[in-house]
């Protein structure tokens, strides 16, 4: 299998996904011990929504389950995330929050990460803000903490 990345989906997928991919996958090969020269990631987007093709605000879902799949642990199925992460991991605001929570809990999800800043628009517990990627790994994901390089570039575990 080559080394990389490739991307299969159900509809055309706009370029500032695949820069948004791409970009997460640097980040991940930055600070955690994965050795993702040695690997070959596809990730499989499928939607019933043409507001994929362009928004950025799948990169939080899309880092965790990426994680999700480097740590061979799945995630939980009753929850759902989203918020546009920077290449120093902060996860920033994004728009049409009440619409996709009213969506999450129509699903049944119970757990719902958003950013920090749009957190505080929301009222319940299900909600919890985050403002990092580790924040949203620690709920979701605390597994995939220990893969975490120190600050010298070293695997912690």
């Amino acid at each position: 299998m080559d080394k990389g990345f490739s991307i299969t989906s159900d509809r055309e997928i706009h370029q500032n996904i695949k820069d948004a991919i791409t970009m997460l996958l640097v980040y991940i090969d930055c600070n955690y011990s994965f050795n993702l020269e040695e690997k070959h990631i596809n990730v499989d987007l499928y939607t019933n929504s043409d507001a994929v093709q362009k928004g950025r605000s799948l990169m939080l879902p899309m880092f965790l389950s990426i994680m999700s799949a480097l740590t061979d642990t799945p995630l939980r199925c009753n929850a759902a995330a989203t918020g546009v992460v920077t290449m120093h991991g902060t996860v920033l605001p994004v728009g049409g929050i009440k619409a996709k929570v009213t969506a999450a809990r129509q699903v049944g999800c119970e757990i719902i990460l958003l950013p920090q800043p749009n957190a505080t628009e929301c009222t319940d517990d299900q909600v919890k803000g985050v403002g990092n990627v580790e924040d949203a790994l620690s709920i979701l994901l605390p597994q995939a903490l220990a893969y975490r390089k120190d600050n010298k570039g070293n695997a912690k575990i």
